[in-house]
């Protein structure tokens, strides 16, 4: 296949209002730190914040 797609690369670049991303964050996580962006799920390590205002 000489032809074959190749994977394209996504740059994803912040488009809104940090304020927002930490607001939707600390409502939808309790655990949320905004020093890291991240929360403790019940089980295994921290995960990131990805709200929609990414």
């Amino acid at each position: 296949m000489a032809n074959a797609a190749q994977p394209k690369e996504v740059i994803i670049e912040p488009v809104g209002d940090p304020n927002a991303h930490v607001s939707w964050c600390q409502a939808r996580y309790k655990s949320y730190r905004v020093s890291d962006n991240s929360w403790q799920p019940y089980h295994g390590p921290r995960k990131p914040c990805i709200s929609p205002y990414l």
